[in-house]
């Protein structure tokens, strides 16, 4: 292997752009996420409506089809005028489940402590730290997923120079 793969080494310089961009602009890339997906529920129910009016038999016309097709539309315009809010509320979903989760955990480190295992301290400490994330994740879930978006922006921007370390490494 004498010369870096050229397809290897456009790969990776994307995945260094793209993680880039995920870090500087974790708000933009989010929103731009969800329009795109926005549009794409806008077209797919666009076209399941289509179906059922010029559909000619019966079996055609589903009124469950129609339904979901209807929704999809509706969620697809709530995406395109209100990214944020799909964000929001996906990381408030997010935030209770790592609350519920943490305070479960304590109740195990409780009972750990009634038992005399020595390592119910850890485990009341990691407890502790997941109610604590679960909280911050509710009461600020935009910037929990600005900080997510960055962490991938991170892991991608790694994978690229890690992609073109392997390329050069495999050249001598």
């Amino acid at each position: 292997m004498k010369t870096i793969n050229i397809k290897t080494a456009v790969s990776a310089a994307l995945m260094i752009i793209a993680g880039l961009f995920l870090v500087i602009k974790p708000g933009e890339t989010l929103d731009l996420v969800i329009k795109a997906a926005g549009i794409a529920l806008i077209a797919v129910g666009a076209v399941g409506i289509l179906q059922f009016a010029i559909a000619k038999g019966k079996e055609d016309r589903s009124v469950l089809r129609l339904i979901i097709s209807v929704i999809e539309l509706i969620g697809g315009i709530v995406f395109l005028v209100n990214p944020q809010a799909i964000v929001s509320v996906y990381y408030v979903f997010a935030g209770i489940v790592i609350l519920l989760n943490g305070i479960s955990n304590l109740s195990i480190a409780l009972d750990m402590r009634k038992l005399g295992l020595r390592s119910w301290g850890a485990a009341l400490l990691l407890s502790a730290i997941a109610i604590a994330v679960g909280i911050i994740v509710i009461l600020n879930p935009f910037g929990a997923a600005e900080a997510v978006t960055r962490f991938i922006g991170i892991s991608v921007i790694y994978e690229g120079i890690v992609s073109i370390a392997l390329a050069v490494l495999a050249r001598k």
